[in-house]
């Protein structure tokens, strides 16, 4: 594993010398009754054969109670005994008794007694394997976040003490009777809240073992995730990364792009803490998942690169085995039915080899990012509160300020910027990024507002579009007195106008894709711009975002290329395709990864001499200063610094 975990076994006392410098990958170990001790070992065999250093196992306490209500933790003993045999780092997941057909686990309790029962089962678990060498970290449950506040005894309790301590809702500005959000604003509280119990219970046990979570359906469930909130308790923050479960707002040809995006976002929110994806998808789900989908090698090899290039500390395929009984029997699995390797298995472990044995990756890391994408809560709240019909139009349904935030993200990383991307409470307001992009967000607070003013009157580059900030965080419509921000913005909105589907806007010289509403300004521009303190606002009330989503990236990573400060690090890239690039360096190297998600084929040409790189991984296809990439390929070039 990474050095992240090397400082944290330091801080805690424990050994050093069995953590390596480089990207971990691994894989879930599926631990369940009818397993002998000898097939556990041959699975932890496995990983070791393919390079592989960690694992994760569910703790399932379902398949620990014995006929007479007590834990027996036998077959768990035997995969930590293999899994320290092999040198293979566990990531023990909490999972409380839940009923057979739940695949997840429990998100939130039911009542106070089941509260007191998985006290019982943390307390028995932890100091049952705490100290353990080959215990990496406690997950403290898998995949919290449910879509909703449960109608159960325990959620009603608390969400009626909630009501009761924030008071009636009063009137807002002029008397307008402010919108009720406090369900929302409650689940995201009782989430933060159940993690910290979890890790409580844990740390008066076991202080030594690191933290950790990994949050699934990430697009459609941040607005439950107060990441700033959950860090303090956590050593390192993951995330489950399922197509088939987790990538319905994507086509499969933007599967990596959505890879990176959903990298990006968890690395942000860590605050500077490691980040692992503690579960990516290493096989053919059948009857599980929302979408059916038969990773083939090449996917899973473009995937977990993905990981690798967005930092990374560790990645854990679900799964190694199949389990053999309910939903999910036989899928999901590296391993084909007879338990041998299949061509996927093969693909990573290649991978695994390759940084095992190249320094680069010993010290490598992402490039430093200058820009920050920026989602709010409060956007994601207001769209559940205002969208209460199921629209053709994308900007009129759930999920609109999301992909206008990847639509930039799209844009960006079709020409290799890297980028920040994550809730607007992860930004350091004491040191930010040169340039933020808020795309869309409907519902700014008051202090996140005044927050990014202050911003740019401190040297930032604030880029603002679509309808973001049209309300606070009371679905007070802010444009109602829209002349009190004219100092802020550079311009004064009168409306937004329904135009079509897509349409463009004029920006200078440059027309960009805009979606359904165009905003009004009173100066008959599409766009302001203005010098405000030390820096700049760039004001589109126009869905930029969106446009690109739905009709084409290109020119809006044209404009954006032309607007913010360059980088001299990153090299300039010029393609006629949908590309997927990112970067990585070391002291003295630089790495980049292209992957063509076009339909065609795409000619990529780069300002540097292409011909004093080196393929890591690909095919050798360079011709003079560039090469061609077909659909769905892949190369990995390698630089030494100048």
């Amino acid at each position: 594993m990474k050095i992240w975990l090397c400082s944290l076994l330091f801080s805690t006392g424990l050994l050093q010398a069995q953590v390596s410098t480089v990207p971990s990958v691994g894989a879930q170990v599926f631990i369940e009754p009818g397993q002998s001790k000898e097939q556990i070992f041959r699975w932890f065999e496995i990983l070791s054969q393919n390079r592989f250093t960690s694992c994760r196992i569910r703790m399932f306490e379902s398949y620990m109670v014995n006929g007479q209500g007590e834990l027996d933790f036998t077959l768990f003993d035997w995969a930590f005994e293999a899994a320290k045999k092999y040198d293979i780092h566990v990531f023990a997941t909490i999972f409380p008794e839940v009923p057979f057909e739940n695949v997840g686990g429990i998100k939130l309790p039911d009542d106070d007694n089941q509260l007191s029962r998985i006290s019982d089962y943390i307390r028995e678990l932890v100091l049952h394997f705490k100290g353990h060498p080959a215990l990496a970290a406690w997950v403290l449950i898998n995949e919290p976040g449910l879509g909703y506040l449960p109608n159960t005894p325990f959620a009603n309790q608390r969400f009626k003490a909630y009501k009761d301590s924030i008071g009636s809702i009063p009137d807002g500005l002029h008397h307008y009777r402010q919108a009720d959000l406090s369900k929302n604003q409650f689940l995201l509280e009782l989430n933060t809240w159940f993690l910290k119990w979890i890790a409580t219970e844990i740390k008066k046990l076991d202080t030594e073992t690191p933290t950790h979570v990994n949050n699934h359906q990430l697009f459609s469930l941040v607005d439950e995730y107060d990441f700033p909130r959950w860090m303090p308790f956590l050593s390192s923050l993951g995330a489950s990364i399922h197509p088939s479960w987790h990538f319905r707002f994507f086509d499969r040809k933007d599967y990596p792009m959505a890879v990176a995006a959903n990298c990006d976002l968890i690395r942000t929110s860590a605050l500077g803490k490691p980040y692992w994806v503690t579960e990516l998808q290493g096989g053919a789900n059948t009857f599980s998942g929302y979408n059916p989908v038969s990773p083939t090698d090449e996917e899973l090899a473009q995937w977990l690169w993905l990981t690798i290039f967005s930092g990374a500390e560790g990645t854990i395929f679900w799964s190694l085995n199949p389990r053999s009984v309910g939903i999910e029997a036989g899928e999901w699995s590296l391993l084909n039915y007879n338990g041998a390797a299949t061509d996927r298995l093969g693909q990573v472990s290649k991978i695994a080899n390759i940084m095992l044995e190249d320094h680069f990756f010993e010290t490598g890391r992402p490039l430093k990012e200058n820009i920050q994408i920026l989602y709010t809560h409060e956007s994601i709240w207001a769209e559940k509160y205002l969208h209460v019909t199921q629209s053709p139009y994308e900007a009129r349904n759930w999920g609109a300020s999301m992909k206008s935030t990847l639509g930039y993200y799209k844009a960006l990383t079709s020409i290799g910027i890297p980028v920040k991307y994550g809730e607007i409470g992860t930004v350091n307001w004491v040191d930010p990024p040169k340039v933020i992009i808020l795309p869309n967000q409907l519902s700014v607070s008051d202090q996140d507002w005044e927050n990014l003013e202050q911003y740019a009157r401190n040297g930032g580059q604030l880029l603002i579009t679509g309808m973001s900030g049209q309300f606070d965080e009371n679905l007070f419509n802010r444009w109602l007195d829209t002349s009190r921000y004219v100092g802020f913005l550079g311009g004064e909105l009168l409306e937004h106008r329904l135009v079509e589907n897509v349409f463009e806007v004029s920006i200078e010289s440059k027309k960009l894709p805009a979606h359904l509403f165009k905003g009004i300004l009173s100066s008959g521009n599409d766009f302001a711009t203005h010098s405000l303190g030390k820096g700049r606002v760039t004001w589109v009330p126009s869905l930029l975002g969106l446009g690109a989503w739905l009709h084409d990236p290109k020119p809006l990573a044209k404009w954006i290329r032309e607007v913010i400060p360059s980088d001299k690090n990153i090299p300039s890239i010029r393609h006629d395709g949908h590309l997927v690039m990112k970067w990585m360096e070391s002291e003295n190297q630089l790495l980049g990864i292209f992957i063509n998600t076009a339909e065609e084929q795409s000619t990529v040409q780069i300002d540097r001499d292409i011909g004093r790189s080196k393929v890591l991984y690909g095919e050798n296809i360079i011709q003079d200063n560039g090469f061609v990439l077909l659909p769905n390929q892949m190369l990995i070039l390698k630089w030494e610094k100048e």
